[in-house]
C-alpha cells in the first residue's frame, strides 16, 4: 500500500493503494477519502466506491490494469518440455489481486472471466480468504475444477515459491 512520508520505507500512516503493472506502470487504486470527493458529473458519472476509509478510483485502475489483461492473438512460441518435445507456450497472466476494490470494475470482472475461460492462458491470481459474503466471481474461481488453490500463510510462503513455480511451468508448457 501507499504510505505518507518521505522515502520508500513505508514510514507514516497508510494513505492508499496503487495498481502496479509488471512493466512498472503505477497509478492510484484507492486513497483515504478526503471528504471533498468530486460529484458524479465531474467523474464522468462514475459511482464513488469505498472500502473502509479508502475511496476506490475505478477509472485509474481500469486505465492501467485493463490493457495488461488482453489476450494476445498472435501464435505463441514453442516451449521445450522436460521430455525433449516442443509444445505451444501458453500466455501467463499474473493478477494480485481479484479483491474487493478491483471488483468494483465491471470491465475487470469481464476481463478476468475471459482469461479463465481461455484454454491458451494460464492465470496466477490471488483471491481473498473465504468469507461469508464473498463476491460471486471470487467464489466461482475458488470452486473451479481447473484451478489449483494454494493457501499462503506467513509460515509457508517461502516454501510455496518452488511449488507454485513448478506448477506454472508444467501448466504453461502443457
Amino acid at each position: 500500500g501507499q504510505r505518507s512520508g518521505r522515502g520508500s520505507r513505508g514510514r507514516g500512516p497508510r494513505v492508499g493503494f496503487d495498481v502496479v503493472t509488471l512493466d512498472g506502470q503505477r497509478g492510484p487504486l484507492a486513497r483515504v477519502g478526503s471528504g471533498t470527493e468530486r460529484p458524479p458529473h465531474e467523474r464522468g458519472g462514475a459511482a464513488c466506491h469505498h472500502v473502509g476509509k479508502y475511496q476506490v478510483d475505478v477509472n485509474s485502475f481500469e486505465q492501467i490494469a485493463l490493457p495488461t489483461l488482453q489476450i494476445k492473438t498472435k501464435p505463441s512460441s514453442k516451449v521445450e518440455t522436460g521430455s525433449g518435445a516442443n509444445s505451444e507456450a501458453k500466455q501467463l497472466f499474473i493478477i494480485d489481486e481479484v479483491g474487493k476494490m478491483e471488483l468494483f470494475s465491471r470491465d475487470f470482472v469481464e476481463a478476468v472471466k475471459a482469461l479463465f475461460h481461455c484454454p491458451s492462458v494460464v492465470v496466477l491470481a490471488t483471491i481473498p480468504i473465504a468469507r461469508q459474503k464473498s463476491h460471486w466471481l471470487v467464489e466461482e474461481l475458488r470452486h473451479r475444477p481447473d484451478c489449483c488453490l494454494f493457501e499462503v500463510s506467513e509460515k509457508n510462503r517461502d516454501d510455496l515459491v518452488k511449488e507454485v513455480t513448478d506448477f506454472l511451468l508444467i501448466n504453461i508448457s502443457s
